[in-house]
This record gives C-alpha cells, sequence and structure tokens, in this order.
C-alpha cells in the first residue's frame, strides 16, 4: 500500500500541469527592446514564477539607465479563461486601435499611471510596463505609442 502511495505522489509531483512549457529566458533581446524604445537596455533578467490553480504568472525585467520593462505573462491552463482578462484593470482602458489582439492601454491613475500594454493572446494574458517614466514625463507619448509596436508573446 505504502509503494501505490509513494507512486502516485511521484506521478504527480512529476507530471505536467496541462499548459505549454515557457521558456526560462527573458522573451525579448536587450537589442529588440533599445530599438523600439530608444532606450539601451540590458538583457532581462527573470523575476518570479508563481504557479495557482489555473496557470502561473512569469516575470522579466529589462533595466536601463532611465527606465525599467517588466513583462508579465499569465499562462491559463485554459485557454479560455482569458476572457474578461481586461475587467480588473484600474483607470480608464483605452484599445489600442486597429490592433489584432485587442490590445488596451491603461489611463487615468494619476501618478500611478506609466506606459504600458495589456493583451490576451493564445490563452496568455501579458502586461508590458515601463516603470520609472511617470505621466508628466516628455517621454511618456513616445513609449506610450512604441510598447504596442515589440513583437507579441507568445
Amino acid at each position: 500500500m505504502k509503494i501505490k502511495h509513494l507512486a502516485c505522489v511521484l506521478s504527480l509531483t512529476f507530471s505536467t500541469f496541462g499548459y505549454a512549457a515557457t521558456p526560462v529566458s527573458c522573451p525579448f533581446t536587450a537589442a529588440e527592446l533599445s530599438t523600439a524604445l530608444g532606450e539601451t537596455f540590458k538583457e532581462g533578467k527573470v523575476g518570479f514564477e508563481s504557479d495557482f490553480g489555473t496557470g502561473k504568472t512569469l516575470n522579466c525585467r529589462y533595466s536601463s539607465k532611465n527606465m525599467t520593462l517588466m513583462v508579465k505573462q499569465t499562462v491559463m491552463k485554459d485557454p479560455t479563461q482569458t476572457q474578461g482578462w481586461d475587467r480588473s484593470l484600474a483607470g480608464s482602458k483605452t484599445p489600442v486601435a486597429k490592433d489584432p489582439d485587442g490590445a488596451i492601454q491603461q489611463t487615468d491613475q494619476g501618478d500611478m499611471t506609466s506606459p504600458n500594454l495589456h493583451y490576451a493572446r493564445s490563452g496568455d494574458i501579458v502586461e508590458l510596463r515601463i516603470m520609472g517614466v511617470g505621466p508628466k514625463s516628455p517621454k511618456f507619448s513616445q513609449l506610450q505609442a512604441a510598447l504596442p509596436t515589440l513583437r507579441r508573446l507568445p
């Protein structure tokens, strides 16, 4: 009986979760970001990975002298669970014109507003956010416009 119990525990421990394996490296190159955003970025550093019942969240950060780009990717086990993903976002939500993924950008969050892009694609929810640049910065509009031009994940 103990052997069957041990076998069951081991099989559950080492089984896959039903969502695609995600890369352990950051999705963008520093060169790719530097070109698109007009700032010299360092290669990304993998941040936290958080598993939860219906998926997991991956985080990666890219630093430059003046800002940090956070890339957060929530990988859902069931792709249909991405429906309504944008309801919990604070502030106003502005759709990105003619965006194939229905991407939106948050605005009107007061001093908390930073250049950002949110979209759901292939069962993943993706957030790109530039930290260190506020709504009063002269670079804000330029960066807000540049984020939708980045290659889409996954």
